[in-house]
């Protein structure tokens, strides 16, 4: 593992404000095996913090035992100015189904799906539990195929959930789109009990909605339902690459076309 990687990891795992009083026990050393367990406890007073770094400090040595501490500090007030820099531009709103509010603005499931699918223009991924067709939705997927975007739907399945998801819906028509892939979850892979229950739809890995909408009109038009639309390609971008891991590790398995 690289010098960055390693720091990276470890501002993903401690708060910024954890990394930022690292920052000055790295620049008060002269080598990383002098920085101990106790100091770093002082430094941040938290234990699991303290542990965390301690941690991420002996991995950067194991790598690089060459490497000063202030290099090291370099690092890392580089990566705390990158994350807040894509914390900035990352832009997050609303997302309802059901009942308007008088006076207050929302955005609204069905056009932030319909609006997410038609503009993407390399990849689609849609996570649903329940997938009843909607005609719009539908055609716009269509649409989005015929314009060369790679469709892949993650669903849930009455047979690999054992019965435990009762659904109506018909994937087939799904699988009949152009370019389009689905997958499901094989219940030898799955632990007791265990429904795929999670919803998002992500174009082309710089934009999300994650919502407790299943993809079915009810769930776009009439219960309320509350999502988040996520414009960032750290955010969308992870969504899909932990799909797609699941896919290339075999957690996930492709319908036959």
């Amino acid at each position: 593992m690289s010098i960055g990687n390693i720091v990276a990891d470890l501002l993903s795992e401690l708060s910024p404000e954890y990394c930022r009083r690292l920052v000055p026990v790295l620049n008060g050393a002269t080598e990383l095996n002098e920085i101990t367990r106790a100091g770093l406890m002082r430094a941040m007073a938290d234990e699991s913090a303290a542990l965390q770094a301690l941690s991420a400090l002996k991995r950067i040595r194991e790598t690089d035992a060459s490497l000063s501490c202030s290099s090291v500090a370099i690092a890392l007030e580089t990566a705390l100015a990158v994350a807040a820099r894509n914390a900035h531009d990352l832009q997050i709103d609303v997302v309802w189904t059901g009942p308007s509010v008088p006076g207050m603005a929302a955005r609204r499931s069905a056009a932030t799906l319909l609006g997410l699918i038609r503009s993407a223009n390399h990849e689609l991924l849609v996570i649903s539990f329940a997938s009843f067709q909607i005609p719009d939705a539908m055609l716009a997927f269509r649409e989005a195929a015929a314009r060369g975007v790679s469709v892949h739907f993650v669903l849930e399945s009455p047979e690999e959930s054992s019965g435990r998801f009762r659904g109506n819906d018909d994937v087939s028509d799904f699988r009949q789109i152009p370019n389009a892939r689905v997958y499901v979850w094989p219940k030898e892979l799955r632990p007791p009990g265990g429904l795929l229950h999670a919803k998002a739809v992500v174009a082309d890995r710089n934009r999300a909605l994650v919502t407790s909408a299943n993809l079915t009109a009810n769930a776009i038009d009439v219960n309320i339902e509350l999502g988040l639309f996520v414009q960032s390609e750290a955010v969308a971008g992870r969504i899909a690459e932990h799909i797609f891991g699941l896919i290339d590790g075999g957690m996930l398995v492709a319908l036959p076309s």
